[in-house]
């Protein structure tokens, strides 16, 4: 039996009631605390899924005070998860 879904819920959900073995972001793998990662597949699959963050924005509006504010507010607001997001926080 193979289960597909475009909603993270949807197979978070699944893989709560023990429906099988699926990828996770960290950050929300690592927040439930009834999942276990699958440590001898968590390196391949960091390798297979490595992602960067970009954030766009229209470059008149750049210098704004109001864009300046938000990108400096994501950014703390990453950082402080940092540990999370990269897979390397312990519970």
């Amino acid at each position: 039996m193979v289960f597909r879904s475009d909603s993270t819920s949807a197979i978070v959900n699944a893989a709560l009631d023990s429906l099988g073995v699926t990828p996770l972001p960290c950050f929300i793998g690592d927040s439930e605390k009834e999942l276990v990662r699958v440590d001898e597949f968590q390196k391949e699959i960091a390798k297979e899924n490595a992602l960067d963050l970009w954030i766009l924005m229209h470059l008149d509006l750049r210098h704004t005070a109001r864009v300046k504010a938000l990108m400096r507010f994501v950014y703390e607001s990453l950082e402080v998860k940092a540990e999370l997001i990269e897979g390397n926080f312990k519970s």
